[in-house]
């Protein structure tokens, strides 16, 4: 998991985990917002992958689908 050089990051990190989801999303301005504030259904996929990823690797949640064993 990645944290800026970002002043703001740098400050706050100190207080407690900061995970700057903007450094690490390669979100592209017409496929992945519908505006200036708001993400599309792309961008929103994009996003919500990313935080489903990281809630798995500090065990904050655990899909009924990561029990599933396929041979």
């Amino acid at each position: 998991m990645t944290i800026t050089n970002d002043p703001y990051a740098a400050k706050i990190s100190k207080s407690w985990t900061f995970y700057n989801y903007n450094a690490r999303l390669a979100l592209n301005d017409s496929l992945d917002l519908y505006n200036s504030h708001y993400l599309n259904q792309n961008g929103v996929e994009k996003y919500d992958s990313l935080i489903i990823e990281d809630s798995k690797e500090l065990g904050c949640i655990k899909l009924p689908m990561d029990s599933l064993q396929l041979n």
